[in-house]
């Protein structure tokens, strides 16, 4: 479908109109000189080129914009201004309108900014407009004018500034009581926040309490000089306990001894830490250290339900669960979850089934507690007859559908859809102005800001319309943001649209080349970077495979072909080499098994080794819950749901799991 853009210049033909190509004029105007000669022919049109007006199409606009944006960034406003009376009606004169305003904020008053702001409210420019606006009155000291119109912020300097400004027009109460809100946080907060917290400070606000909160963050994001940093604030009362809690973070065996802890408040609260501490490494001890400890501390009953959830929990990490006669109602979600994926793990399926009837009605209709409520239902019956649940499950589009799909060697259910609309209304919210902005900032190069414009515009499209723009967005190759944005628009049936395969030509090479699935190579991808080139992680991880530069570097030297930059690695065919290489290195590393290969792909080999079973094998889908990484957790079963998608796609006869993945083996097997 042709993106159409209603920018009219005076005394020209409209956009529609000046799309026109010489296709429009018929040979018959000039019969007489046809049959004399085609050189003739030749010199009469381009004599009526010549004296025919000549109006901008759609890419000289495209061009003109980039160049007005330039002139205006370098101040060249003449030139800007000629640039800028051409464009007309084109649609992002919007932005170059937005970009001219943030010129002269500085001489701006308020109700010139409100109008503005008003002006542009069809888009996400006219708030970033007015906070832009507001920044510059910090910037300028203009206090008075900062408090009277500061709306409530996320971004921590502007929070700043705000307290700023309600200490300089004397609104100090207003100020002391909200800077807590922005003080209690576990890393140093930036300059612009040391008027205000000073201010706090001498006023003598900081209580304890407030001092303990932030300590305990600043611990936990391993912030040492913070935390000596923050020692200072407290009382003469609560200190010797502050200094216990700073000493047992680095050692938090010293729970061992009730003498390390006084039992008031801040000697409770330090033990209380210290255990949370030691079970990420030795739940059994931390337990061990509670139950002998417990009796000399006057805890609430809320208190020590807080921390045996939190030792459950851990402890069901460690293959520890508690008796069938203990009270489950009082443990959260989180830790029923775990002690559940924990004792189908060592197929203990009466108390499993016992643990389900005390999760939320929501978690036990979730996609994960549907399938291994069937699977226990089933091993309790002693048979391999079908189950409701699990018979329903499959015949869903999801990794539980899937699996349930398997067990009950039942096919797996694609279930793609279409978008069904008709010409006339894919026309009418294609040119919907707002959504012509979008696609143009995508036309001229500007990603970020137009994915700014659809998370802002999204909320107010219909189902349908929001469908419709991410079909186009694929149809134009913008392949990731119409996968991240499918689910949220109701595409999410739409496979074509979710479920791409860009690049196909280079999977198949190097498919070929490492004996490694294209369709497992494509569910990698898709899960690391939605077949985005350009993607660059925060860890560094780069390109469509989201390889880091170390891992590429060493797969280069074993293939013996030149090491990549990192630029490089933002290259399709170089990325998807080296990938795939790097693929197939791990299955050799770990016997052909795709979920442990997806594992150490997402958290590292060693990772992976040390999660390993060490005295007996254990069912690989228990294996998958038990990871204990949410986030490679989550992600093993995104690929392998992926995998399965694309092998279906491509009529490739693939399991989701194979028959030698079922098990994982003890961690010597490797």
């Amino acid at each position: 479908m042709e993106l159409h853009c209603s920018s009219v210049q005076p005394q020209t033909e409209s956009y529609t109109t000046r799309r026109a190509t010489w296709s429009q004029f018929e040979y018959g105007v000039l019969p007489r000189l046809y049959r004399r000669s085609v050189q003739y022919i030749a010199l009469a049109a381009s004599l009526l080129f010549l004296l025919t007006p000549v109006t901008a199409g759609l890419y000289e606009d495209r061009s003109n914009y980039r160049q007005a944006k330039h002139a205006l960034e370098l101040g060249r406003i003449s030139e800007y201004n000629k640039l800028r009376a051409l464009l007309d009606d084109y649609v992002l004169t919007t932005y170059l309108d937005y970009y001219r305003e943030i010129r002269r904020v500085g001489s701006m008053k308020p109700e010139e900014a409100q109008q503005i702001r008003q002006r542009l409210a069809d888009y996400s420019v006219g708030d970033r407009f007015f906070r832009h606006w507001l920044n510059q009155q910090a910037r300028s000291k203009r206090w008075q004018t900062y408090a009277d119109y500061y709306e409530p912020s996320q971004v921590v300097e502007e929070q700043c500034h705000y307290l700023q400004a309600l200490f300089h027009v004397g609104r100090d109460e207003a100020a002391l009581h909200l800077v807590p809100d922005v003080w209690v946080y576990g890393k140093s907060q930036p300059k612009v926040c040391d008027m205000p917290f000073n201010r706090w400070i001498q006023a003598k606000r900081v209580t304890d309490q407030v001092a303990w909160d932030r300590l305990e963050l600043a611990l936990g994001e391993d912030q040492t000089t913070l935390a000596r940093y923050l020692l200072r604030f407290f009382t003469s009362e609560a200190r010797p306990s502050a200094d216990g809690l700073v000493r047992v973070d680095r050692n938090p065996q010293l729970t061992r001894n009730r003498h390390n802890f006084e039992n008031d408040q801040w000697g409770r609260a330090a033990l209380r830490f210290g255990l949370f501490k030691l079970t990420r490494s030795d739940a059994v001890r931390a337990d061990q250290n509670w139950r002998s400890l417990k009796a000399y501390f006057n805890y609430t009953q809320e208190e020590q339900q807080m921390i045996e959830d939190e030792l459950a929990f851990w402890l069901s990490r460690e293959d520890v669960v508690p008796t069938s006669d203990t009270d489950f109602s009082l443990f959260s979600v989180r830790t029923l979850s775990s002690i559940l994926d924990t004792l189908i793990s060592q197929e203990n399926w009466v108390l499993a089934n016992q643990l389900m009837d005390y999760l939320p009605e929501d978690e036990r209709t979730s996609d994960k507690w549907r399938y291994w409520q069937g699977i226990v239902q089933e091993r309790l019956e002693g048979s391999s007859t079908d189950t409701e649940k699990l018979r329903e499950l499959a015949s869903e589009r999801h990794y539980y559908g899937f699996l349930a799909a398997s067990h009950l060697d039942l096919p797996s259910q694609l279930n793609a859809g279409i978008a069904d609309s008709s010409d006339d209304y894919q026309t009418q919210v294609m040119n919907d102005r707002r959504i012509d902005l979008i696609m143009e900032l995508f036309a001229v190069g500007d990603s970020a800001n137009a994915r700014t414009e659809w998370r802002f515009l999204q909320g107010k499209l219909s189902k349908n319309d929001k469908m419709l723009v991410v079909q186009r967005f694929a149809e134009v190759g913008l392949t990731y943001d119409a996968i991240y944005t499918a689910n949220d628009a109701g595409a999410n049936d739409v496979l074509d649209v979710r479920f791409p395969m860009p690049y196909l030509h280079e999977y198949r090479r190097q498919s070929h080349e490492t004996n490694v699935p294209i369709e497992f190579l494509l569910g990698i991808t898709r899960q690391e970077s939605a077949f985005h080139p350009s993607a660059v992680s925060p860890m560094g991880a780069r390109g469509l495979m989201q390889l880091m530069p170390t891992t590429a570097s060493a797969t280069a030297s074993r293939l013996r072909v030149r090491r990549p930059s990192s630029s490089s690695l933002l290259l399709p065919h170089i990325n998807i080499q080296l990938g795939a290489h790097h693929v197939a290195e791990l299955l050799e590393d770990f016997n052909q098994n795709r979920i442990l290969v997806l594992a150490a792909y997402n958290a590292g080999s060693s990772n992976v080794r040390r999660w390993l079973p060490r005295d007996n094998s254990m069912n690989t889908l228990s294996w998958i819950e038990r990871i204990p990484f949410y986030e490679t957790r989550s992600y093993v079963k995104s690929v392998l749901a992926f995998t399965h998608v694309y092998a279906l796609l491509m009529n490739h006869e693939s399991p989701m799991i194979q028959g030698q993945e079922m098990t994982i083996q003890i961690a010597s097997a490797y």
